[in-house]
């Protein structure tokens, strides 16, 4: 075997040993949890009743990419809103033990693509969340009624010809927990949740616009894991307080 050959079957065992290495660090690659990050406002800006608060988002995600240039999908980051009168601390830790307890019915929301359709105050395609809680919550038998069309889907109910898909993919417990979040906080009238990496709020109206109040914002973003697995959240939270 002469020297150039020799050389030659080095160099491909060599190549042979990187692929193999390369292919073991990425089967045991880890998948890291974004971070999402409120950039406007800051705490200490605080807010107005009167005026609009415009919000920025940033995403850093080691797999997914960076929002600054423009490789986070803007449809798959959320601003969750929620206003409380007279800086009642009571009220505020409440809500924050009861969206942790709607943690995962929310997130499956977010990842059913249902906020493509619906907004939770403006309508998109679809009626918005507050439309529907408020159509169908004197109703009895409306949490069954709107898990049976989350999973079957319908139309014309709402005069109107579009077509709501059905969701097989949900079972009847899952179907009757979104059915449950829509009722309960379609009617919220001091909450939102928004799409987007930016944006404003309104705050709601108030005949006095010296009344004490404080408004949390949770930024989040589920990323795509590794090959659809593995997928993490990051989340980020700014309280505002009434100027």
């Amino acid at each position: 075997m002469n020297v150039n050959m020799k050389k030659s079957l080095v160099r491909l065992l060599i190549g042979m040993i990187l692929l193999a290495l390369q292919g073991f660090i990425m089967l045991s690659q880890n998948n890291t949890a974004p971070i999402v990050t409120i950039t406007t406002p800051a705490a200490k800006d605080g807010f107005h009743w009167s005026t609009a608060i415009l919000y920025k988002i940033n995403v850093e995600d080691k797999e997914d990419g960076l929002s600054k240039f423009g490789e986070i999908e803007e449809h798959e980051v959320f601003l969750q809103s929620k206003f409380f009168w007279n800086s009642d601390s009571s009220a505020l830790l409440a809500y924050e033990k009861k969206i942790k307890a709607e943690e995962s019915v929310l997130a499956s929301i977010k990842g059913n693509a249902c906020f493509n359709c619906h907004g939770v105050r403006k309508k998109i395609a679809a009626p918005s969340f507050e439309s529907i809680a408020l159509k169908y919550e004197k109703t009895p038998s409306a949490l069954s009624y709107l898990a049976s069309k989350i999973m079957q889907g319908g139309k014309g109910v709402w005069g109107d010809t579009q077509i709501m898909p059905s969701h097989p993919q949900f079972t009847k417990e899952e179907a009757a927990s979104i059915a449950k979040w829509i009722l309960e906080n379609g009617t919220d009238k001091n909450m939102d949740i928004q799409r987007g990496l930016q944006g404003t709020i309104t705050p709601p109206k108030t005949a006095d616009l010296n009344t004490k109040g404080t408004c949390i914002l949770i930024a989040t973003y589920l990323d795509h894991g590794i090959d659809g697995k593995e997928a993490k959240e990051g989340k980020y939270r700014v309280l505002l307080t009434k100027k």
